[in-house]
């Protein structure tokens, strides 16, 4: 058995994501080309400034968002502060769904209302002090 030196991938013409009909995307010794365009995927003309830049935003919004939860944590009561892990995943499912271009499955949106509810009651739980 050998191994073929190029495989062809169909992409959607809309999203240049793989699918269904649309451009090909070829892979082989010099990467993964669009057919017919002259952009080398997936670093692009300059894969060292491409490279770079990603490493830079890579290693700066994972320190600043570090920074931020921190600061975050320490000001905020622990029983609010947990409830920021809950937005965190709502903002990756927003951010998922608007890169794909789809709304959410019924079944979705009904664990979204879940985790929206168990925020509002969490936040209006109010800490009895003990007396001691």
């Amino acid at each position: 058995m050998g191994c073929r030196p190029t495989t062809a991938v169909r992409t959607r013409p809309e999203s240049g994501l793989p699918g269904a009909g649309g451009r090909v995307a070829q892979i082989g010794e010099g990467g993964l080309r669009a057919a017919g365009d002259d952009f080398a995927l997936p670093f692009g003309p300059r894969p060292g400034v491409f490279i770079a830049l990603m490493c830079a935003i890579g290693l700066f919004a994972s320190w600043l968002g570090t920074l931020c939860w921190n600061q975050a944590s320490r000001r905020l009561p622990s029983a609010i502060a947990g409830q920021l892990i809950v937005f965190e995943t709502l903002a990756a499912l927003g951010y998922a769904y608007a890169l794909r271009g789809t709304p959410p499955p019924a079944l979705t949106l009904a664990g979204v209302g879940l985790l929206i509810a168990g925020v509002v009651v969490a936040v209006r739980i109010r800490p009895v002090p003990v007396a001691g």
